[in-house]
């Protein structure tokens, strides 16, 4: 019993150290990959101020070399010296080309009111429909882009001048540009990728066109954004036709999705004046990635924690089942021990019974009353046999007989006779025997007395 009470709490407790051993192991992975999601979901989030905090900026450092270089055209409208700038087309070249070097300009130009274009080193040209501006109705500054579609992408400024009077050769000037270099124009503005190739910054046209010739960090086969945006998978409360349609309209907005396996954030801001876009792209997939390998160390890690607590708890269990078999075994040797001592203990006593029960039967083999015949005649009167003076009793019928000597233990076991007593003072005995009511004894049983004369 037990041994079965044993061998329940040991399977009981090897069950428990199991489900402990379980629940440490499942829930340490458990909590791992749900700290790996919560922190993706976290970094999202962070994500998205920092895009939206740094696309803020960009787009400002964008307008703000916009609207310098929008100051820059209209202090060198302002410069003009019209008797002496205007005076021919060489001193107006002239002061063209100190305008380009003092502002770092690739051209600074003037177009007249039949749309000819004058320059301070190709002269006067017929360009005027490479630029997206109309100089008839231009009332403003505008700014737009030339070659869009090639790797040479200029900004254009245009402003007007029809109000300032200006004439060369008899002409009215009606408008004037400048062309800068997109990259100039974006310095400040950082449109590579971070070292960590995980940030893109970049500034695209309303319908897709993108300013620094890379399309999604270069990540995309396309040359347009939208075309690339929709071949990709959005993830839930995002979709293309909603980013085509802020790109249009030219409004902010914010879209997750998978392009080629990667998964990305893309965020997008106006930039006042234009209709360019300044996009700033996170590269989810690479900080996931990070995330896993850290969260994964921090998994292996506990899991090299809980395998030493588990096992430290194997060690534990091994040592108490251990002890615990141990005591049982011990308790079971001293029950049988017990046992075994009882045992010894009943069969001593039972050999010091049976040693005291044949002390007592030699003993009582030895007593001279069971060595006496079964018949003592005492006294006359006795037909076979009489007690005669100093002890002694004859032996064989009554008148005649040889005497043996009686015991003196039997002195006073001898009954009164029915005459009297007899000589000597003793008195008669009858013992008990078969023969007790007169029958003749058997040879038998007038054997000597031990002890007496007339022993054999």
């Amino acid at each position: 019993m037990d041994e079965k009470r044993t061998n329940s709490t040991v399977r009981i407790a090897a069950v428990g150290a199991a489900l402990v051993a379980a629940i440490l192991i499942l829930g340490t992975i458990w909590t791992g990959r749900s700290a790996r999601k919560d922190t993706v979901d976290a970094v999202r989030s962070v994500s998205m101020l920092y895009m939206d905090e740094l696309a803020g900026r960009r787009v400002q450092v964008v307008e703000d070399n916009l609207n310098e270089n929008i100051r820059i055209i209209r202090i060198a409208v302002d410069l003009i010296d019209e008797a002496e700038d205007l005076r021919d087309l060489e001193h107006m070249r002239s002061y063209q080309r100190y305008m380009k070097t003092l502002f770092n300009l690739d051209r600074f130009a003037f177009v007249d009111e039949d749309g000819l274009v004058y320059t301070a080193d190709e002269g006067i040209t017929d360009e005027i429909g490479q630029y997206a501006f109309d100089p008839e109705t231009i009332s403003e500054p505008e700014i737009s882009v030339k070659n869009l579609e090639t790797a040479d992408k200029k900004v254009v400024i245009a402003a007007p001048i029809r109000d300032r009077g200006y004439t060369i050769n008899g002409k009215a000037l009606v408008a004037c540009f400048e062309e800068i270099d997109m990259d100039v124009m974006l310095q400040g503005v950082s449109m590579r990728s971070q070292d960590s190739e995980t940030t893109f910054c970049n500034i695209y046209t309303g319908s897709g066109t993108a300013l620094s010739n890379t399309v999604l960090g270069g990540l995309a086969v396309e040359d347009n954004l939208l075309e690339a945006l929709a071949r990709a998978d959005y993830e839930g409360g995002y979709s293309y036709e909603q980013v085509e349609r802020d790109f249009r309209e030219g409004k902010r907005g914010v879209a997750a999705f998978s392009y080629n396996g990667v998964q990305e954030t893309l965020s997008y801001n106006p930039v006042k004046g234009t209709d360019w876009l300044l996009t700033y792209l996170v590269r989810d997939s690479v900080i996931s990635e990070r995330i896993s390998t850290v969260s994964g160390g921090i998994i292996r890690r506990s899991l090299l924690m809980t395998g030493l607590t588990v096992l430290v708890l194997g060690l534990m269990l091994t040592f108490i089942i251990s002890q615990i078999r141990r005591n049982a075994r011990l308790l079971i040797e001293k029950e049988t021990l017990e046992t075994e001592s009882r045992a010894k203990e009943q069969q001593i006593a039972l050999q010091e019974e049976l040693l005291e029960q044949q002390s007592r039967q030699e003993q009582h083999d030895r007593s001279p009353l069971l060595r006496l015949p079964q018949r003592v005649l005492c006294g006359p009167g006795q037909r076979r046999g009489r007690l005669l003076p100093g002890g002694q009793a004859l032996r064989g019928g009554a008148g005649g007989g040889r005497p043996v000597p009686v015991p003196a233990g039997l002195h006073g076991l001898c009954r009164q006779p029915r005459h009297g007593r007899v000589p000597g003072g003793l008195p008669a005995v009858h013992t008990a025997g078969p023969y007790s009511r007169g029958a003749a004894p058997a040879a038998a049983d007038h054997l000597p007395l031990s002890g007496g004369p007339g022993r054999r």
